[in-house]
């Protein structure tokens, strides 16, 4: 996994491993861990997510302890260009998180955001590459 922050006079990193684990429940648990880099500051970092289909969408869904349950994302995918995309818009308060989710090949995930607001200002991109 590696995931770009491009913020307005500053730029950072996150390397390192996303494991997807299938639930008791047959959803899936996202979790992310690795070292963030950030205005020459590294540190390590992680975070979960959970993955749930269900119609014909598939939700991502905050596994923090402070916002466990809530729905980040609602992604519904179309075929654009031979790859398979969804985009979503999540509502933080009066910040925008805009994602473009893309399925790039069998092996291969991106992730692209733009974060605007009062309080943010960033574009990040993800990509999660299947090793075996």
């Amino acid at each position: 996994m590696e995931r770009h922050i491009q913020n307005i006079g500053s730029t950072g990193s996150f390397k390192g491993t996303c494991i997807f684990s299938e639930m008791d429940d047959g959803r899936l648990l996202c979790s992310e861990e690795g070292e963030m880099e950030m205005n020459g500051h590294v540190s390590s970092a992680s975070r979960s997510y959970i993955y749930e289909y269900r119609n014909n969408r598939i939700f991502i869904i905050y596994n923090d302890p402070h916002r466990r349950g809530d729905v980040l994302h609602e992604l519904e995918f179309d075929d654009v260009n031979n790859q398979i995309v969804a985009t979503h818009c999540h509502l933080c308060g009066h910040d925008t998180y805009d994602l473009t989710f893309t399925m790039v090949s069998d092996d291969e995930i991106r992730m692209d955001y733009v974060v605007k607001g009062p309080h943010k200002d960033y574009a990040m991109q993800t990509s999660l590459t299947r090793q075996i």
